[in-house]
């Protein structure tokens, strides 16, 4: 059963491989690893928290490399307020912010689940057709993967497989998202 598999939080504690993009722990702050945009964010803990409220903007740390073509991407998050409720990634973003595609798990009860959204220029374009309604409660835990491999996008909540497409743009920049 979908609703009672996503409530379960995921058990996998595996190993990274060999050819793991990054680990990160969340313990301190890593220039190295992330370049801060917008926010307040604070790591601790093996936590990292955006606390900055009522910001119009979306809050996001940016990854200083980037990325390979083929990638997977896992975040274990916990949604506990904000403007709109939302949390996840943005990648295949160009420098210059012109492109990009997203993946969120929204809390807000108008739009809850899963969603998506592409960035064109400085218009974003949400994909109500890759929508997926799913349980998002504030304050509980999910996992939320990204598999990016041979031009498909295979995208997970808590291990379940909710949504595949093709990729729609070149590899870039990827960044954490707060909403």
């Amino acid at each position: 059963d979908t609703k009672q598999r996503i409530a379960t939080n995921s058990t996998d504690n595996s190993t990274p491989a060999t050819d793991t993009f990054v680990v990160e722990p969340f313990q301190e702050i890593r220039d190295d690893v992330w370049r801060q945009g917008r926010g307040e964010w604070d790591f601790s803990q093996g936590h990292l928290a955006q606390t900055l409220i009522d910001e119009p903007r979306d809050c996001y740390l940016e990854a200083v490399l980037i990325p390979p073509a083929n990638f997977t991407f896992r975040l274990r998050l916990k949604i506990t307020g904000g403007t709109q409720r939302m949390v996840g990634v943005i990648f295949n973003r160009s420098e210059d912010g012109g492109r990009g595609e997203a993946v969120m798990l929204s809390a807000n009860e108008e739009r809850m689940g899963l969603r998506f959204f592409f960035e064109y220029g400085d218009e974003r374009h949400f994909h109500d057709a890759h929508h997926r309604e799913l349980p998002i409660k504030l304050g509980e835990e999910f996992v939320l993967r990204v598999d990016v491999h041979k031009g498909l996008v295979n995208i997970y909540v808590n291990d379940l497989l909710q949504q595949a497409y093709k990729v729609t743009s070149d590899p870039g920049t990827l960044r954490l998202l707060a909403i």
